[in-house]
């Protein structure tokens, strides 16, 4: 593992497990969104590289497609390291959702690992929204 590796996981260690629990849904977004940019520009430098084909020589459109390179580039990187980021996040949450008694294991699980809404994870676990929300409460709190 590289020093900036090592770095990141001291920095995620550090955090309560709340915190890490926390952040998988911010990272899970991040990650979404991050993927979303990156297929948005892949589509484009698609309709750029198609106008290169068969065309004389146009430097307007290889510089947007270099400048696109670089973007993408820059964009990859990110996605690896939000995911970093997201992989530690979501080991160590679940060590400290392992440690919880059944039900509240199960709402916690379903609801920050799976990534679930509310009405999901109530229908998953047969328990009501309320009482899924009293039980998460409670696992937050013996944290």
């Amino acid at each position: 593992m590289g020093s900036s590796q090592a770095s990141q996981r001291e920095f995620f260690q550090a955090g309560t497990a709340v915190d890490h629990i926390k952040n998988i849904r911010m990272y899970r977004e991040k990650i979404a969104s991050i993927e979303e940019r990156i297929a948005r520009l892949r589509s484009a430098m698609e309709m750029g590289s198609r106008q290169l084909t068969g065309m004389p020589r146009n430097t307007d459109v290889q510089d947007r497609l270099a400048n696109d390179i670089v973007r993408l580039d820059a964009l990859e990187r990110q996605l690896i390291g939000e995911t970093l980021r997201f992989e530690i996040a979501v080991a160590e949450a679940e060590q400290a959702i392992d440690r919880l008694p059944g039900a509240q294991r199960i709402i916690m699980r379903l609801r920050y690992i799976e990534g679930l809404s509310w009405r999901r994870v109530s229908e998953k676990s047969f328990y009501g929204i309320r009482h899924c929300f009293k039980l998460h409460d409670k696992a937050l709190r013996s944290l």
